[in-house]
């Protein structure tokens, strides 16, 4: 009797240490997903197949706008004050935001040049370059820094294609 007493309690026991450790393993530092859509899915119904097109929402991209605006003014504000490591970690910053931006990827391609970290320039105002659909004077200040970096390099056939580049885009 008293041995049946014992085993039931020893049970109870595990099952109650059971119960708690179970019970208990979900609460370990499980938090809630915030979860940022700052895109609107579209429906496209003309037929075509293929992945919804997105649309951004026309109130995060104002604000994004403005953002980036101010960010290049306070980059410019510094470059000029001569705090061009300053300069350029905002223009980063404001990548973060656009990065799409043909200008911004100009301008932070003239700090680096400034800085003369002359590779990373050049690499700069080629990626602004992907980004120029309809700006030819962006385009060709771009060429202009990327024949100068050449230039300096000492890349005589670096500077010839450069040349031959600025040379076309003079030419419109």
């Amino acid at each position: 009797m008293m041995n049946s007493i014992i085993n039931s309690r020893f049970f109870m026991y595990r099952l109650l240490l059971l119960i708690l450790v179970t019970g208990l393993w979900g609460c370990g530092g499980s938090q809630p997903r915030v979860v940022d859509t700052p895109r609107t899915p579209v429906v496209d119904l003309s037929g075509r197949t293929g992945q919804p097109e997105t649309v951004r929402n026309p109130v995060a991209v104002s604000g994004q706008k403005s953002a980036v605006k101010h960010l290049m003014q306070s980059a410019k504000r510094n470059a000029n004050a001569g705090k061009l490591v300053t300069a350029a970690e905002i223009l980063e910053r404001a990548l973060k935001i656009d990065r799409s931006s043909a200008v911004l990827w100009s301008n932070l391609a003239d700090i680096r040049y400034q800085l003369k970290q002359l590779q990373l320039a050049e690499s700069l105002a080629h990626k602004s370059n992907s980004f120029i659909s309809n700006n030819p004077s962006l385009k060709l200040h771009n060429w202009q820094l990327i024949r100068n970096i050449r230039d300096s390099r000492g890349d005589i056939p670096g500077v010839s294609r450069a040349d031959a580049r600025i040379n076309k885009l003079q030419s419109f």
